[in-house]
């Protein structure tokens, strides 16, 4: 069974090509535009530095933002009504912790009151093509609630002017849902994860070894369970992170979220958890959901606008598992079902394990 151990390492080196910086889901922009009564706009944009680090090609936390990267954000980002821009400039710079805070101001064009506006905005974006940007409006009562989002399509391309209005609405929710599918398909070692698991949903534990299944409906109530399993602790973490700052442990965060997929592949070489399985996979889901959970945090929405961004999103996080496992398990059987000797997974666990080694220690490093 030669040929499992070429596909394993095949699937090592293609993801350990990827930049550690990109293993995860690129963290978002998180953009605000507050109305005031003289139909002007006041927009706050919260850019985490390490994308802005890496769309400039620099590493640095210096609070002095220098003339260059003011200009390149002030070229960055514009309103227009019917075809006419507002007229528009950066306000002001800060350095916030983790993220750079680029204040704008914008008015409309003269003699128009518009309840409408396209938001071209290319910070970050036009450079990083796994960036987004999350965009809210805050109405002068202080209500905010989300538009929509920004990011390049499948195809690479940059993305469109987004259209929003500044009318009273209700929250989007499918623009939370786009973004937990597009937060997991972004994401290799979340995917990575995910699939480890799927390698012991064929099998359960004796006397400390994995023995296979025949059963199938056995192994798809196995993967179901895992896949809710993460689905809740993914959840419980980002609705607690919405509320609490956890950006200044970024960092340290993807090296443990690298060190879940180390003791999963583990775990699929040799039992480790036994029937506490269920268990311990909703705290790596508790680590996983911590990689996203500043963004709300940074936006300041309202308890009812983080409720609903926390379950869309994690809506469009398990329509998207629900889509992979649906891909990989038949394939995974049929490999199963012409490996005789059980190679395969021990083949495809040490291919996951070398891979998440390959991260935890970029990452590490990446902290000294």
């Amino acid at each position: 069974m030669k040929i499992f151990g070429v596909v394993a390492a095949l699937i090592s080196l293609s993801l350990m090509a990827t930049p550690p910086a990109q293993a995860h889901a690129s963290l978002n922009t998180v953009l605000t535009l507050a109305v005031g009564g003289d139909d002007s706009v006041q927009a706050e944009a919260r850019i985490p530095l390490s994308e802005l680090n890496g769309a400039l090609g620099r590493k640095t936390t210096d609070p002095t933002v220098p003339d260059s990267l003011r200009a390149y954000l002030a070229g960055g980002f514009g309103l227009a009504s019917a075809g006419q821009p507002w007229s528009g400039r950066l306000s002001g710079t800060a350095i916030d912790g983790a993220d750079l805070m680029a204040r704008f101001s914008f008015a409309p064009p003269a003699g128009q009151h518009p309840r409408a506006a396209t938001i071209d905005y290319r910070i970050v974006v036009d450079r990083v093509a796994t960036h987004s940007v999350i965009v809210y409006v805050k109405e002068a009562s202080g209500k905010t609630y989300a538009v929509g989002m920004i990011a390049r399509d499948d195809a690479g391309d940059l993305p469109a002017p987004l259209a929003i209005t500044f009318a009273p609405r209700s929250p989007s929710f499918m623009s939370a849902v786009w973004l937990g599918i597009n937060h997991l398909r972004g994401g290799p070692d979340h995917l990575l994860f995910l699939l480890t698991l799927l390698l012991v949903a064929p099998f359960y534990v004796v006397s400390l070894r994995w023995r296979r299944t025949a059963s199938l409906r056995q192994t798809l109530l196995h993967m179901v369970a895992l896949s809710l399993a993460f689905t809740l602790g993914h959840s419980l973490s980002l609705l607690a992170g919405s509320f609490l700052n956890v950006a200044p442990f970024e960092p340290l965060i993807e090296v443990f979220i690298a060190l879940t997929i180390v003791v999963s592949a583990l775990n699929a070489l040799r039992p480790l958890f036994g029937r506490a399985e269920l268990f311990v996979v909703p705290v790596f889901g508790l680590v996983h959901g911590l990689a996203f959970s500043s963004q709300l945090f940074s936006a300041h929405i309202a308890i009812s606008q983080r409720l609903l961004t926390t379950f869309g999103f994690n809506l469009g996080l398990e329509l998207c598992q629900i889509a992979v496992l649906a891909i990989a398990l038949p394939l995974y059987l049929l490999v199963l079902r012409a490996d005789r000797r059980g190679l395969s997974r021990m083949a495809l666990s040490g291919g996951a394990l070398a891979c998440a080694a390959y991260w935890a220690i970029t990452r590490v490093a990446a902290l000294i």
